[in-house]
C-alpha cells in the first residue's frame, strides 16, 4: 500500500531548515583530521586570524621557515646544520662552546677575562702564559722571555736586556755602601750612568 503524505505535517519546512543551516554554516568548524591527513596543494595557504597554532606532537618542515616578530622559545634547542644571522645576536645567561671559537671582526672587551693555569693568549708570536700561583711568562717573538718570580719581574735574553729612555726608575732599592760603580740613583729613584 502507497505512504500517504500528511499535508499537516510536510517535512518541506524542515529540509528548508537544514539546507539553510548547512549553507551558512562556517566552514570546517569542529571538523577533525583523521589517519589520511590534509593536503594543501597548488598554492594554497592556511592562514589562521586572531588565532593559534598549538601541536603536542611533531611539526615537520623541509622547506623554508619564514616569520617576523618575536621568537618566544622554553626548553633546549638542537641544531644539526649551520646558523646564519644577519642581525645582532644578544645572549642574557651563561654560554659555552666546546668548539674552537673564530672572531674574524673586531672585538670589544667590557669585562674582565679569565686564563685558567696552564693555558695561554697568543698574539702572533707573543704567548702570554699563566703559570698558576701568581706566576706567569711573556715569550716575546725573538726568544726573549718576560717571568714573573719571588724576586719580582725577570726579563732574561740570551743577548742583553736594554731598558730604553727617557729615564728608567727603580723603587725600593736597598742601600749599600763601600761599593764603586759607574750607576748613580738620585733620590726619586730614577737611575742614570756616570761618566
Amino acid at each position: 500500500m502507497a505512504g500517504l503524505d500528511n499535508l499537516n505535517s510536510s517535512s518541506g519546512r524542515r529540509m528548508h531548515a537544514q539546507l539553510r543551516a548547512l549553507n551558512t554554516a562556517p566552514a570546517a568548524t569542529n571538523t577533525a583530521i583523521g589517519r589520511d591527513g590534509l593536503l594543501v596543494y597548488d598554492g594554497g595557504v592556511i592562514t589562521i586570524e586572531n588565532g593559534g597554532l598549538d601541536v603536542t606532537g611533531t611539526a615537520t618542515i623541509s622547506g623554508t621557515l619564514t616569520g617576523s616578530g618575536d621568537f618566544n622559545w622554553s626548553g633546549p634547542v638542537n641544531i644539526s646544520g649551520d646558523i646564519t644571522t644577519t642581525g645582532s645576536l644578544d645572549v642574557d645567561g651563561p654560554m659555552t662552546t666546546t668548539g674552537a671559537l673564530s672572531v674574524e671582526g673586531a672585538t670589544s672587551l667590557k669585562n674582565d677575562l679569565t686564563v685558567e693555569a696552564g693555558k695561554k693568549i697568543t698574539l702572533g708570536g707573543l704567548t702570554l702564559e699563566n703559570t698558576g700561583l701568581g706566576g706567569g711568562t711573556l715569550n716575546f717573538p725573538s726568544g726573549s722571555i718576560s717571568q714573573n718570580t719571588s724576586f719580582g719581574m725577570l726579563l732574561v735574553d740570551t743577548a742583553q736586556i736594554e731598558l730604553a729612555s727617557p729615564a728608567v726608575k727603580l723603587s725600593a732599592i736597598p742601600n749599600i755602601s763601600s761599593v764603586t760603580a759607574n750607576l748613580y740613583i738620585d733620590g726619586a729613584g730614577v737611575l742614570r750612568k756616570i761618566v
